[in-house]
């Protein structure tokens, strides 16, 4: 079970429809930015496709705080 990340900016950020994976090429395929939760701001599973070494996505671990 993973918990919730701090605030919804960060949900935002470090979610399938932040802007870095997108403007380099990636596709979303699974979009788990929809999760609803009771309470908290919580991210889903999320699967990417295309991705490439050299994409932000790849080279560097996302991680929500």
């Amino acid at each position: 079970m993973m918990g919730p990340l701090i605030t919804a900016e960060a949900a935002t950020a470090c979610g399938p429809t932040s802007s870095a994976p997108l403007t380099e090429g990636a596709k979303v395929v699974v979009d788990g930015s929809g999760t609803e939760r009771d309470s908290g701001f919580f991210v889903g599973c999320t699967l990417l496709d295309d991705v490439k070494p050299g994409m932000r996505v790849y080279d560097d671990e996302i991680f929500g705080q």
